[in-house]
C-alpha cells in the first residue's frame, strides 16, 4: 500500500494568528480477513468494522490523503447497544444514531457542521487531533460551546500500534491537555486513528481511565463520494439498536459529506431512529454529569434587600440541555414572605458548564433577628443532583 501524500497546513491560525508545523502521518494499517480488510481490532475480536484512512482537509489546514482503495460494499455491522437511561432527539422506535465527526478542528469546516447540526436539532460528538487544537482552539471551543461532546484522537494522528503503551498514553494525554487549554471539557473517549488498536493500545488506553470508541457504520466520506453516495451509504448501513456513524469535518471532501448531514438526518428521522451522543462508555446515549452545588456569598449571610447567588456547575459536558430542581427550604424563614421564589427547574443548556440563580431577599420593617433558609438539589434529566446543602442566614438591614 501506497503512504498517503502529506501536504501543507497554513502556517497560521486565522483566529489568533499562532504559528505551526505541518503535520506527518503514518500509512494506514490493516489486516486482511476473507478477503476484506480490517483494524486490528476486527481481526482481534471478529467483528467486521469498517476503518477510516484520515483524508485531506477541506480549508487548507491540516491535510491528510489517503492511498487510493477500491470500494468495498459495507459489511454487515454488529448491533450496537444503546444507552436506554438516555432521552433523545426524536422518536427512537428504530433505533439510536450517534454521529461523530474526525480529524478536525477545521476553523472553515467544522463551524459549518456546527451551524448545520444545531439547525437541525442534532447532537453530535467530535474526535479532535490535538495538533489541531493547537492551531484552532477557538474552533475547539466553538465546539464545546455550541453544545457538542468533544473527543479524543490521538495528538499527531499517528497509528497507535506501531507506538509503545507509554508514547500511546502520552499522545492521547498531550491531546487531552491541549483541548483542556483551549477551555474545553473533553469526555474520557478515545478513536485510536485509522481505527487500528491492538491489546497493547487497548491496555494502554483502559490505563489511562479512558474508553475506545471505533464506529459500525461508516460513511466512506474520505474517499471522494458524492454528497449523495455518501447519505446512501450511512442510511444503507443503518440497523436496530446503536448506530455510531463515521463521518470527518477534517479532510478535503469534508464539505460533501456536511452537506450529506441533512439528507441523513430527514431519512433517519422518518425512519423512526433519534439521534444521540455517546454516553462514558462510547455508546449511543449521552453522559450523565454530577452537579456541584455553590451559595454566594460565601459565608451565606445575606441582609434583607439583598441578593444571595446559587451556582450549579456541571463535572463534565453532556451534549445536550439538561435540568436539575431546586430545593429552598424554610427553617426560621418563609419562602414566600422573606424571598422573590425563584423557579423551581434550574435549566442548563447544551453547551454551558454552570447555571446562576439570583435570589431577592425582601425588604421589610420588621426587627425579627436572624432567619434561616436551605438550599439543595434534587433529581432532574441527565444530572445527578449534589448531596449537599447550604444554609442560608437573612440578617435585618439594620444590622
Amino acid at each position: 500500500m501506497s503512504t498517503p501524500t502529506i501536504q501543507q497546513l497554513p502556517t497560521r491560525d486565522p483566529r489568533r494568528g499562532s504559528r505551526r508545523r505541518a503535520l506527518t502521518v503514518p500509512a494506514r494499517r490493516s489486516f486482511t480477513l476473507w478477503g476484506v480488510r480490517l483494524p486490528l481490532i476486527a481481526a482481534l475480536l471478529g467483528l467486521v468494522l469498517p476503518l477510516s484512512p484520515t483524508a485531506a482537509s477541506a480549508d487548507g489546514s491540516a491535510q491528510w490523503v489517503p492511498a487510493q482503495q477500491p470500494a468495498q460494499q459495507p459489511a454487515q455491522q454488529p448491533a450496537q447497544q444503546p444507552s436506554q437511561r438516555h432521552a433523545s432527539t426524536g422518536s427512537c422506535r428504530a433505533g439510536q444514531v450517534a454521529l461523530t465527526f474526525d480529524d478536525g478542528p477545521s476553523p472553515t469546516v467544522t463551524p459549518r457542521v456546527v451551524a448545520m447540526l444545531k439547525r437541525l436539532d442534532v447532537p453530535a460528538t467530535f474526535f479532535m487531533v490535538g495538533e489541531r487544537v493547537a492551531a484552532f482552539p477557538a474552533t475547539a471551543r466553538l465546539v464545546e460551546q455550541s453544545g457538542f461532546l468533544v473527543a479524543n484522537h490521538s495528538y499527531h494522528h499517528q497509528d497507535l500500534t506501531t507506538l509503545s503503551a507509554d508514547a500511546v498514553k502520552e499522545t492521547i494525554r498531550n491531546t487531552d491537555r491541549e483541548l483542556r487549554s483551549a477551555g474545553v471539557h473533553p469526555t474520557d473517549l478515545v478513536r485510536p486513528p485509522y481505527g487500528a488498536v491492538d491489546a497493547g493500545v487497548l491496555g494502554a488506553i483502559r490505563a489511562m481511565g479512558m474508553r475506545s470508541v471505533i464506529w459500525n457504520v461508516d460513511s466512506r466520506d474520505w474517499t471522494g463520494l458524492s454528497t449523495g453516495s455518501i447519505a446512501a451509504n450511512v442510511l444503507g448501513q443503518l440497523h436496530a439498536g446503536g448506530n455510531i456513524v463515521l463521518q470527518h469535518d477534517g479532510v478535503n471532501n469534508s464539505p460533501a459529506s456536511v452537506a450529506a448531514v441533512p439528507q441523513i438526518v430527514a431519512e433517519a428521522r422518518r425512519r423512526g431512529y433519534c439521534f444521540v451522543g455517546l454516553d462514558e462508555a462510547g455508546r449511543p446515549g449521552f453522559p450523565v454529569a454530577r452537579t456541584r452545588l455553590r451559595v454566594e456569598p460565601a459565608d451565606w449571610i445575606v441582609k434583607e434587600g439583598q441578593r444571595f447567588r446559587i451556582r450549579i456547575g456541571l463535572d463534565r459536558a453532556v451534549g445536550r440541555t439538561t435540568w436539575i430542581r431546586l430545593r429552598l427550604a424554610g427553617q426560621t424563614a418563609s419562602i414566600r414572605k422573606d424571598l422573590v421564589p425563584p423557579a423551581v427547574r434550574v435549566r442548563i443548556p447544551a453547551g454551558r458548564m454552570s447555571a446562576v440563580i439570583a435570589v431577592k431577599v425582601r425588604r421589610d420593617d420588621l426587627v425579627e433577628g436572624p432567619e434561616s433558609l436551605t438550599v439543595s438539589l434534587s433529581g432532574g434529566q441527565g444530572l445527578l443532583p449534589d448531596d449537599s446543602t447550604a444554609t442560608i442566614v437573612i440578617e435585618d438591614r439594620g444590622r
